[in-house]
């Protein structure tokens, strides 16, 4: 429940804070999400049970990672994350690895993947002290293979671009995709065992329920 607690009300903090000093940002975060909701983007393409599609994919190091060899040694926590820029990310990312030695303890291990480069990749994992890979989904292509890829929008990427936030540098393209953040814990023989995606990408899934669901399949 601390843990929960902790996130949730992070979460929540930071989107009032956004509401308090940045309302223009907050307000096109609520139009985006509204937009995501009625157009039902993120609607899970998969489901408890399928098998999660194998990724290879090189980490912020650059060493290629397949998604078989991770779950070689047991379970595995996959998490979507949109950036290092994206305040919600770090929060999630600090959250996982709160519980890292207890999914480490269950023979589990923890992975993100985020669109950006390698760069960013090795920033995001120094900054937020990260006990686990990042890896670099190039041009968003197991987000797209997902289902989970959407264009940002020109009222968002304005935003961006006022705050110094430049999404195709970080990507080293100008699609100006992003992934819906999603979490699924996938159990050693590839099947999903949990997931959460949801459109607001505000809102992420609570470290005790990866826990609970990691402990079930071990």
């Amino acid at each position: 429940m601390a843990i929960n607690k902790s996130l949730t009300d992070t979460l929540l903090q930071q989107i009032k804070t956004f509401e308090d000093e940045k309302p223009a940002v907050a307000q096109a975060y609520e139009r985006i999400v509204e937009r995501l909701t009625k157009s039902q983007s993120g609607k899970p393409t998969l489901a408890i049970g399928d098998t999660l599609p194998p990724f290879r994919l090189p980490d912020e190091n650059g060493i290629l990672r397949t998604s078989n060899d991770l779950l070689s040694t047991g379970p595995l926590v996959v998490s979507l994350n949109r950036g290092h820029w994206c305040k919600f990310c770090q929060h999630e990312l600090r959250a996982l690895q709160a519980i890292n030695r207890d999914i480490q303890n269950l023979q589990s291990s923890i992975v993100a993947i985020t669109p950006e480069g390698q760069n960013s990749a090795k920033k995001l994992k120094a900054d937020r002290e990260l006990g686990f890979p990042v890896m670099c989904d190039v041009d968003n292509a197991y987000a797209l293979l997902l289902g989970l890829a959407i264009w940002c929008g020109e009222e968002i990427l304005l935003i961006y671009a006022n705050s110094g936030i430049d999404v195709g540098k970080y990507q080293n393209n100008r699609e100006w995709l992003l992934p819906i953040p999603a979490t699924f814990v996938v159990s050693q023989d590839g099947k999903i065992a949990d997931c959460y995606i949801n459109a607001d990408f505000r809102a992420r899934m609570a470290p005790e329920d990866i826990l609970a669901s990691v402990r079930k399949v071990v």
